[in-house]
């Protein structure tokens, strides 16, 4: 996730600036339903792959994860579902 949110921070000319937090810490910062949906995730610990798809199929994807990422983001920002500061920048 931090490799993520360096690559997002970059799309606003910013670098991420993300602090450690224990969960009792991060469960006081935050409401009861955020800490419930970010519990899950993390209890979850997801590591997914498309090898087996590609090995069976010969799937290829047409792009690359995170430029299906900033397609969402954009998607988000036109559709005034993400309010930014600033602007995308250097975005093909």
């Amino acid at each position: 996730m931090r490799g993520y949110a360096d690559i997002a921070a970059g799309w606003f000319g910013q670098t991420a600036a993300l602090h450690t937090l224990t969960w009792e810490k991060f469960r006081e910062s935050t409401t009861r339903e955020y800490a419930e949906s970010s519990w899950g995730h993390l209890h979850r610990s997801h590591h997914l792959t498309i090898e087996r798809s590609v090995a069976r199929l010969g799937y290829a994807p047409s792009c690359e994860p995170e430029a299906a990422i900033l397609e969402s983001v954009r998607w988000l920002i036109h559709h005034d579902r993400l309010k930014v500061r600033r602007p995308l920048i250097g975005c093909a």
